[in-house]
Parts: C-alpha cells; structure tokens; sequence
C-alpha cells in the first residue's frame, strides 16, 4: 500500500496550496518585479495602501528589496472591506525593524468608540510592542479580559525580526511564532467581533493614548483568514530569510524597443521588430512570436479584433506575420510616410511588454539615366571593384542601479534614466552621442565596421561605476573600467550587439527613499507596471469553487484506493 500512501501525501499538498492559496488576503512587498515602489496589494486587484503623515517606502533597505519605513505621525491604511474583518481563523505575518524600544502600534482593525478605543481595548484584532519589545495581541478585550496573548521573546531595535501571530476559532488558541520558532501560546473563550467599518492600520492606532505611533520598518506583510501550521510558518521564514517570497517570485516584463526601417517606393515591406527586443528573466520567460499585438487604433483607421491587422484609410495595411514580424503594403495610390505605430509582445511567462514605435520612412526611387551615345572606347583594364562598407550594425544596451554590488545584473534591478552615452571611433572622434531612456536602455543604430569604444557620463550623484566583467555572462555583467569606458571592441560580426552594458554603485548609505504623492496614494515612481507570475487570492475565501477543488482531489485519492483494494482482494 505504499504507492497509495504516497498518492495520498501528495494529495495532501494540493490540497494544502490550494487552501493556502484561496485564503491569502492581503500581501504587501512594497516593490513591483522591477523593484520599483508600490502599496499594491499583491495577493489582489484591491485593498491597496495608502500613506500618509511621515511615511515612504524605502527602496533597497528592505527585508526583500524594499520596505515600508514609518516615523513620527505616519501610517499606511488600508480602506475598510469585509475581505479584512476576520472573526474566524487569522494569520499575521510580517517582518518588524524598530528604530527603537517603546509602547507602539503594529497592526490594529476596528477599535471601537469612546473609551474602548482610546485604549485599544476592543479591537477585531490588535498587535503592539510594550516597553520591553514583548509583543502583545488582543481583540475585543473589554467583553473578556482573558483575550490576550504576549510573545515569549522580545525584538530588539536596529534588527529585523519575522512576527507571525495565527488565531483558531476552532480551538479557541492564539499562538506567537518568532523568526519561524513557536514563541508562546494562550487560549480565550469569546470569538472576536467585527467593526464592519474601519480601516486596517499598520504603525499608528488611531485616537489612542496608548501605545505610540510605530518608528521603524515593516516588511513583507501578509494577513490570512486561515491559522497557518507551524510548518507553514517555517518555510516562510527559511524562504524570506533567503530575499525569496515566500508566496512565489514574479519576473519583469518584457522589452520592446522602438523599431524604423525603410520603405521601398514599391510600398510593401516587412519589420523584424522582435530582433531587437528581449525578456528581462531570459533563463526562465522568452519572447513569444505569437503574442504581437498592434496597439495603434488612429482615426480612419480599423482595427481587427484580434490586434493583428490594422487598416489605415489613404495610406495602407499593416499586419503581424506568424514570425512576430510585422508588415506593412501601401496603398497604390499612396507615396508619403505612413503614420507611426505602437505595438506590444508578451513573454512566456505572460508579462505584457512596454509599448513600442515602428517607424517607416518612404525611399525615394532612383531615376534611370538616358544613355548617350558615345565612340566605342579603346579598351582599357578593368578596375578593382570599390568594396562596400555594411554600415548597417546596431550597437548599446543598458545601464542599471547595482543594489547588491556584486556587478551583475539581478532581477529587481533598475535601470537608470538620463545617463550620457557617446561612441568613440579608433582616434577618439565622437561618431554620435545619445542618453539612456527611462529604463536605462540606449542604442546606436547604423553604424559602420571597424574598432569603437564607449564613454558613459552624467551619473546620478554620489554613484561611481561598479566592477567590470563579473561573471560569466557578457550579457549581464558591465563593460567598463572607474572611468566610464569600455574596452576597444569591434563591430562586424552581428548584426545587433547589444551587451555594452554599465552598472553603478552608490558611494554613500544605500537608504533610497521615494516619499508618496498624498493625493493619489503613489510614490512618484515612474517605471512602467509589469505583470507578475505571482501568488494572487482571486477569491473572496474558501468558497464553492475551493471546495469543489478539494472534494474532487479527495475523490479521486479515494477511487484509486477502493482500486488498490480490489487488487490487493484479487489476488489474495
């Protein structure tokens, strides 16, 4: 029966994850793929965050990249939904840096009116810091005073610390985890209370005398309405205390980049837009062919329902090849320039790229001569041919913020916008001169063979360029030496060479902050949004569908027994 035992472990699992899965309500990372700051809730499209008094999101001094850093009057709310009024089962984790060690506010929901809420006393659910660093939970404190729990270990300031509190209705226990370990545990008798109003709260409790607003920073915060098991907890401690998220890691999305070609006075010609762009995780996503779409929709223009073919009255057809390649036939009577399109690729882990140009300019043809007649010449030896120089080569790539120094390129990394980039020939002329775009890409185009180098400037202060050729990968890694040049290299051999790449390094406290816009709850971040493979709740909890999910894999646990059975009675 050991092949049934194991089936029945592994239905268990699944089981486990799809339970996990359904009851993960809020999560905040504090940092998108890209590592840029966000109060997204990465578990859901809603209950995002919102900041407000003395608050930012700190990037890079996180627990995994960044982190919520809290001080003063701030706090990060999140606006009252039923999906937070938890009075069955109850998880909280997250990671707690305290600048210091006093009386403060961690988590609060729902804390009542009039005297009850000046004390925190009848909270839904309630987690603080006392003088000590002991940790203390409550929830509707004032209807039994036996509802609270304390933490058998203290945090101590300029440390960071997991925190996992789990309550079971069900067993009526409340249980501290400390960095994965079980701290302490208590027991109650009355189920906690919903507010069915108010806000969920982390660093302040709002109209208490008692504890203070929280001073220090929070990180990877999750909030479930299930009691996570110990194991659980464990490996999200192993897993966090690793910079790996705990529930599954999300790649950046693609790169599309702005494409022009020319267009043959005949009017038909085909782009190649793919060869230029790239996934941002390339040992794991690539580029798919199949999921070009045209994005430009102009005036006098119809636009298939697909976004594979786009027809523009009075200048022509523009349409996706199977290759991903895009074409464009001109109408007859049409000889200008076509109007610029956009469009966008996806890679195969499903994240949507930026939007890009492509860009036809008209080639005008070329007159033939009428002959003149002239004397038949003497003969005379036949030239050498003149050769023809391909000056048709694409050169650059990218210049990125090296959080970690280690002078590789990492997922999570940024690039850096605005950097100067020239191109030197062999006797240091300038050949031509760019700046790198938003998110750190730069390109020359059409350039000729022979020997160049690169010169990168105007670096954000207090950067320096990190060290040169780290690891295996030319790719990856920066090609240039303290002074902002690369080697000597030549171009010839491909057609694109995209690996000139620098990294940069900041000569003074890592602490980067972005401070949030009040008025739209954003951190004046800029980078574009990708799509994550992440570790979303898309149900309200463990509903119908859930149940279903898990009777169907008992179900077939059990058919597979009753069939073991039957076999193992046969040949008895």
């Amino acid at each position: 029966m050991s092949y049934f035992r194991r089936l029945l472990i592994l239905g268990g699992l699944l089981i486990a994850t799809t339970i996990m899965s359904f009851a993960l309500k809020a999560e905040y990372r504090f940092e998108k793929c890209n590592g840029s700051a966000t109060l997204e809730n990465h578990a859901s499209s809603e209950l995002n965050g919102s900041l407000s008094g003395d608050a930012n999101i700190s990037l890079g001094d996180g627990k995994i990249i960044n982190a919520l850093m809290l001080s003063g009057d701030g706090m990060m709310t999140v606006e009252h939904s039923a999906e937070l009024d938890l009075v069955e089962n109850l998880t909280i984790a997250f990671w707690v840096k305290p600048s210091e060690i006093k009386k403060q506010a961690l988590v609060t929901k729902g804390l009542g009116t009039g005297t009850d809420r000046k004390y925190a006393s009848n909270a839904e659910y309630f987690i603080k810091m006392n003088e000590s660093g002991q940790l203390v939970y409550r929830h509707n404190f004032v209807k039994d005073c036996s509802v609270i729990a304390y933490s058998d270990q203290n945090l101590s300031a300029g440390e960071w610390t997991h925190v996992v509190f789990t309550r079971d209705n069900c067993t009526k226990t409340m249980r501290f985890y400390i960095n994965g370990v079980p701290s302490s545990e208590y027991t109650y008798t009355s189920d906690p209370e919903s507010s069915n109003s108010e806000k969920l709260i982390f660093g302040h409790c709002d109209g208490c005398v008692n504890p203070d607003n929280f001073s220090g920073k929070l990180d990877e915060i999750k909030i479930y309405n299930i009691a996570l098991t110990e194991s659980d907890i464990t490996t999200m401690y192993d897993n966090e205390s690793n910079g790996i998220h705990n529930t599954g890691e999300c790649h950046p999305a693609p790169l599309a980049v702005n494409d022009s070609a020319d267009l043959p006075f005949a009017g038909t010609t085909t782009v190649n837009i793919l060869a230029n762009d790239r996934a941002n995780d390339s040992a794991i996503c690539c580029v798919d062919a199949s999921t070009v779409m045209i994005r430009t929709n102009p005036v006098d223009s119809n636009l298939s329902d697909d976004n594979r073919t786009l027809i523009v009255t009075g200048e022509g057809t523009w349409s996706v090849e199977n290759s991903g390649a895009i074409k464009f036939v001109s109408e007859s009577s049409f000889v200008g320039n076509p109007s610029d399109i956009n469009y966008t690729v996806s890679d195969s882990c499903g994240n949507l790229s930026n939007d890009a140009i492509v860009s036809l300019t008209r080639v005008a043809p070329t007159p033939s001569p009428t002959p003149t007649p002239s004397p038949t010449p003497s003969p005379s030896p036949t030239p050498s041919p003149t050769p023809t120089i391909d000056n048709n080569f694409t050169i650059g790539d990218f210049v990125w913020y090296d959080i970690d120094k280690d002078g590789i390129q990492d997922s999570g990394e940024q690039g850096v916008a605005n950097v100067t980039v020239v191109l030197f020939d062999t006797n240091e002329n300038v050949v031509e001169r760019t700046r790198t775009n938003v998110n750190g890409i730069y390109q020359f185009s059409s350039i000729s063979e022979g020997s160049y180098t690169i010169g990168f400037s105007n670096l954000p202060e207090n950067y320096i360029f990190t060290s040169a050729n780290m690891g295996s990968s030319d790719a990856k890694d920066s090609d240039v030496d303290s002074s902002g040049r690369t080697a000597e290299f030549t171009v010839g051999n491909v057609e694109n060479d995209l690996i000139y790449d620098a990294g940069i390094i900041s000569t003074i406290d890592d602490n980067i902050t972005i401070h949030p816009s009040i008025d739209d709850n954003t951190t004046g971040v800029t980078e574009d949004d990708c799509k994550c493979n992440n570790y979303k709740s898309t149900i309200s909890s463990i509903n119908i569908i859930g149940w279903a999910t898990i009777l169907l894999l008992i179900s077939l646990l059990g058919v597979l027994f009753l069939r073991e059975e039957e076999v193992y009675l046969n040949i008895k």
